[in-house]
């Protein structure tokens, strides 16, 4: 049963993931501070995200 809640490191490292193989910009849209993480994580491997 879903508990309604959001975890955003997913979608970040998602988008981490096709901006890299991708070569493309990538966009995630956060409201928490979960994903903060992965972005952080993108940026210091210079993917193209928005």
């Amino acid at each position: 049963m879903p508990t309604g809640r959001l975890f955003e490191g997913v979608a970040t490292g998602a988008a981490d993931g096709f901006a890299r193989m991708a070569g493309r910009p990538a966009m995630s849209l956060l409201h928490l501070g979960p994903g903060l993480a992965n972005l952080h994580n993108a940026r210091r491997a210079h993917s193209p995200q928005v």
